[in-house]
């Protein structure tokens, strides 16, 4: 059998089929619908209005351009992390029919995952830039930092779903325990609210939030045309060391996936 290395290079060079896969899986959601993928953008418009005419009358101390740009990108963040995190535990699993019967190397469905959560990334972001351009924010040389910091999203992305299909195709509980506290990080992640009206020590431990690392490294220079290096250097080990355990795994147990079906 190919490394594992072998196998993610191959993988990455069937790029025609797992971009095929991850749109067929757009499409076969939206089938039969009048305005089809364009319901990704409108529901995170609609999510984004909403919240924003809750919450914007409960932070009267921040004007409603500011705070409905700091609520649509940090939910624009948050929606693509939870998407690649609870794609995670079944990305081999949910393959299981092609695993069986198919010489696919294997980190091709979480190429398809990945590629199915950009696609998604890609219509809400068209969303994002519009409303920055209305809530007259992102002018600023600073701003071209979330370029690279989108490159991180899908690095990270990548890794995440592969550690997570190899851990959860045999653990099944944790693919449950990882559903529950996603419900749970969302509140303790500033999407909704500011850091800054936290009690200090609450601020420092929850610093240690990955998620919040991650908004932070693409909200704050386009905000406030700062680049967050603290955040910068956090995401990057967090890339590095994830990377290393995601590639071990796979290295480790790729041969007894199709076993623990």
């Amino acid at each position: 059998m190919d490394s594992a290395f072998t196998q993610l290079v191959r993988a990455a060079g069937r790029w025609r089929l797992w971009t095929t896969l991850a749109w067929e899986d757009v499409k076969s959601t939206y089938r039969r619908s009048i305005i089809g993928v364009l319901w990704i953008s409108l529901s995170f418009t609609i999510f984004v209005a909403v919240k924003l005419l809750i919450f914007g009358s409960i932070f009267q101390s921040v004007p409603d351009e500011q705070y409905g740009a700091y609520l649509m990108l940090g939910f624009f963040c948050w929606q693509f992390m939870v998407q690649v995190v609870m794609a995670g535990p079944n990305v081999f699993s949910g393959a299981e029919s092609w695993i069986r019967n198919d010489p696919i190397e294997l980190p091709v469905f979480v190429l398809q995952a990945v590629t199915r959560s950009l696609f998604d990334l890609f219509f809400t972001g068209l969303v994002v830039i519009i409303g920055l351009f209305v809530f007259g924010a992102g002018a600023g040389l600073y701003s071209l930092l979330a370029i690279p910091a989108l490159l991180l999203f899908v690095i990270n992305a990548g890794w995440v779903v592969l550690l997570l299909g190899v851990v959860c195709t045999r653990f099944r509980d944790i693919a449950h325990l990882i559903q529950a506290a996603m419900r749970v990080l969302f509140f303790l992640t500033p999407v909704l609210w500011f850091p800054s009206q936290l009690p200090e020590p609450v601020r420092e431990i929850l610093w240690w939030n990955p998620f919040a690392q991650f908004i932070y490294i693409l909200r704050t220079p386009i905000l406030y045309q700062e680049p967050a290096i603290e955040s910068w250097i956090f995401v990057g080990v967090v890339t590095v060391v994830g990377c290393t355990a995601a590639f071990t795994a796979f290295a480790l147990f790729r041969k007894r996936i199709v076993f623990w079906f």
